[in-house]
């Protein structure tokens, strides 16, 4: 499940920043 934790992380950023 750490591959969806990284994946989730990856979007939240995104999410953050825009």
């Amino acid at each position: 499940m750490k591959n969806t934790n990284r994946a989730f992380t990856l979007i939240e950023l995104l999410v953050v920043i825009a």
